[in-house]
């Protein structure tokens, strides 16, 4: 049972009791018959753990389509290092990100440029930093091979419209990829309509999962058409002269080594996200999201980053640093977070995009959490 009043959902979030349950029971089997051994006896499982992820990406997407990861930044390097290689990214080869790209997905394109040179430019952005999808088909040529867009960024709750990308993309050859860290779990996807083929995300944000854990989508021909850094146990032939011999979609991606409690406990808070339904999900969070929005905007001195916000509400105080506003709502029970200045590093250089207190509310929370944060926040001094 939380202690605290929980608005770091953004961050990670409470893990449901039934995968907790989950992960309890699979460490001490671990400890009484062995990991190996244990792993034999939930192998079954662990495999369906793909099928369970599989609808928060789309109703139309295969269990083949997903693999489980440890991270959204580790889906990201494998898929983008696979994609250069299998393809031959080089000079003269282009990727166009949108200015809410994350700072490890930034960070990887750094490195992939200066290793291949490929060029890297920003699609032109709206007013509130979300791609403009007018501008991205301007900004479109024959060169480009990849364009990587954020769903919902890191720092502040503006939702990209992901559909009218999807729709400036039909018929390019460019690969489209989705940052879906802060909206699978959060708010409905389908990335079968909207034209995308890579989608990532870590477990342990709305999706309530592990740490530890994170899922990769790899639409089918895609994926058919790659191979892995590092192609997986049984991927080669004993005298390593056969061809790779990889498993069929994402599956060719699957990793032997793995925190197996944690993949099992991931599976579980798919199924209860599922349970629950996407479409109340994102209604209940958009509501708490106003409230939240609704009390901040009630005080002195507070500004909003984004008044329409939904699941990450971010303000700045006129008098108080950010740090000290987190620690004085944590000293009141109250969990929010700050939003580093470069965690999205291209929206910070482009725009007004301060060093901010992050409060990101979900289905969880309830009116208790509202009125703890509302004392709390009346308190500040």
């Amino acid at each position: 049972m939380a202690t605290r009043a929980h608005f770091n959902h953004a961050g990670m979030s409470l893990t449901p009791a039934v995968a907790l349950d989950r992960m309890r029971a699979h460490l001490l089997l671990e400890a009484e018959i062995g990991g190996y051994e244990a792993a034999a006896v939930v192998a079954d499982e662990l495999a369906l753990v793909p099928a369970a992820l599989a609808p928060l990406f789309g109703a139309g997407v295969g269990a083949d389509e997903v693999t489980v990861v440890e991270s959204a930044t580790r889906a990201w390097e494998v898929i983008l290092w696979s994609m250069a290689e299998s393809f031959g990214y080089g000079p003269g080869d282009r990727v166009l990100v949108d200015q809410f790209t994350y700072a490890t997905v930034h960070s990887g394109l750094m490195a992939l440029r200066a290793a291949r040179g490929i060029t890297i430019d920003v699609a032109p952005a709206r007013d509130d930093g979300a791609v403009d999808p007018d501008g991205l088909a301007a900004a479109l040529d024959d060169a480009t091979r990849l364009v990587a867009i954020t769903h919902m960024p890191t720092h502040v709750g503006t939702v990209s419209d992901v559909d009218a990308v999807g729709a400036t993309l039909a018929g390019h050859d460019a690969v489209y990829a989705l940052d879906v860290a802060q909206t699978l779990g959060q708010l409905p996807i389908d990335v079968g309509a909207i034209g995308c083929q890579v989608a990532f995300a870590p477990g342990r944000k709305f999706l309530r999962a592990p740490r530890g854990t994170g899922a990769l989508y790899v639409a089918a021909p895609l994926a058919d058409h790659l191979v892995p850094l590092t192609p997986g146990l049984g991927a080669v032939g004993p005298d390593g002269r056969q061809p790779f011999a990889l498993a069929p979609g994402a599956r060719r991606f699957d990793s032997f080594e793995a925190d197996h409690a944690a993949r099992l406990g991931l599976g579980e808070s798919a199924r209860v996200a599922t349970t629950i339904g996407l479409d109340t999900i994102a209604r209940l969070v958009g509501q708490r999201s106003t409230d939240v929005s609704a009390l901040l905007g009630a005080l002195d001195g507070v500004r909003l980053l984004d008044p329409d916000a939904v699941g990450i509400v971010s303000f700045v105080h006129d008098r108080l640093e950010p740090d000290a506003v987190r620690d004085q709502l944590v000293s009141q029970g109250v969990n929010v977070w700050v939003n580093p200045a470069g965690a999205s590093p291209i929206d910070g250089d482009r725009r007004e995009v301060l060093t901010s207190v992050r409060v990101s509310p979900h289905y969880l929370t309830d009116d208790d959490d509202l009125d703890r944060l509302d004392r709390a926040l009346a308190a500040l001094a």
